[in-house]
C-alpha cells in the first residue's frame, strides 16, 4: 500500500473534491483505493461521502471503514465519542499526533492498495508533522487565483524540503475564477499539470448528494498515481500492494495485518 499526501496551502481549494474524484478513477482502473481524512479540525470527508458515525464496524480490535461506493473512508468525524457538527476540536498537537497514529493503525485497510490522505489546509507545523511521516507521494491542489498561488507555493517547497515526490498539480474550479495559477506553480516548480476541473453544477450536485463524480477529470491524475504504485512494486526495498507502509511498522513488524477489503464496484449505496 502506497500514501499518497493530497495537499494544497489553501483552505477551499478542492482537497475532498480530488480525493473523491481519484479514489473512483482508480477503482475504475482496477485498483484498490480509500480516504483518510486527516484533517482533524474540520473533518468533511464523512460528510461530504454520506457517511456517520453509524456505518463505523469494527472487526476485533480493528475498526473497518464504512464504504462509499466501493471506497472505504475513515475520518475523526465518523467516531462514535466525538460530535463535529458544531464543536471544534480542542487538543494539543502531542494529542493530535496521537488520534492520526490512531487513525493509521487500528483501521484495518484490508487490500486498500492506495492511501488518498485529505490533508489539512495550510503550511503549519500540523502539516509539516504529517509530511514527517513520510507520505510515498503527493498531489497538489490549486485554484487558480494568486492568492491561492501563494499559499500552495509554501506547501511545494514543504513537500520538497521533505523529499516527497509531488506528483502533479490539479486546478480546481476552472473557468469559474480568473487566474493561471496552475500553469504559473507548474513552470515555476517544473511539476506536470495532471487535472484541470471546471466549474460544472454537476460536480457540485454530486458533492452535495454524496454521489460519484465524473471520473473523466481525474483519470489524468489516477494514472500517475498507478505509475508510482507500478514504480514502488518494482522498487528494491521489497515494499509490495497491500503491504502496510513503513509508518505502520513499529518495532519491525505491522501493528496489523489485512483481514479484510472492499472490491471496486462491490457498493452500490455510500453505507453498504
Amino acid at each position: 500500500m502506497i500514501l499518497v499526501a493530497i495537499i494544497s496551502g489553501k483552505g477551499g481549494s478542492g482537497k475532498t473534491t480530488c480525493c473523491m474524484g481519484i479514489a473512483r478513477a482508480l477503482n475504475s482502473l482496477g485498483y484498490q483505493a480509500a480516504i483518510l481524512d486527516l484533517d482533524l479540525e474540520n473533518p468533511s470527508i464523512g460528510t461530504a461521502c454520506g457517511l456517520s458515525r453509524e456505518d463505523l464496524t469494527f472487526s476485533g480490535d480493528y475498526i473497518v471503514p464504512p464504504s462509499w461506493f466501493g471506497v472505504p473512508v475513515m475520518s475523526l468525524s465518523l467516531f462514535p465519542l466525538l460530535d463535529f457538527t458544531d464543536t471544534p476540536l480542542l487538543v494539543d498537537e502531542e494529542r493530535k499526533h496521537e488520534i492520526i497514529g490512531q487513525l493509521f493503525k487500528e483501521v484495518d485497510w484490508g487490500k486498500t492498495e492506495v492511501l488518498l490522505v485529505d490533508m489539512p489546509p495550510g503550511s503549519g507545523e500540523e502539516v509539516r508533522g504529517l509530511l514527517e511521516l513520510g507520505p510515498d507521494s503527493a498531489i497538489v491542489v490549486t485554484t487558480p487565483q494568486r492568492i491561492s498561488e501563494a499559499a500552495v507555493a509554501k506547501v511545494i517547497q514543504m513537500a520538497n524540503e521533505y523529499a516527497i515526490p509531488i506528483l502533479g498539480i490539479v486546478e480546481n474550479n476552472l473557468n469559474n475564477v480568473p487566474g493561471s495559477a496552475g500553469q504559473n506553480l507548474s513552470e515555476k516548480y517544473h511539476i506536470r499539470i495532471v487535472g484541470t476541473i471546471p466549474w460544472d453544477v454537476k460536480i457540485a450536485q454530486a458533492m452535495e448528494d454524496a454521489k460519484p463524480l465524473p471520473i473523466e477529470h481525474f483519470l489524468m491524475a489516477a494514472d500517475t498515481v498507478v505509475a508510482r504504485l507500478a514504480k514502488e512494486l518494482d522498487s528494491k526495498n521489497g515494499h509490495k500492494a497491500g503491504d502496510p507502509p513503513p509508518y505502520l511498522l513499529h518495532n519491525g513488524s505491522p501493528t496489523s495485518q489485512p483481514v479484510g477489503s472492499v472490491g471496486p464496484g462491490q457498493e452500490e449505496s455510500p453505507g453498504g
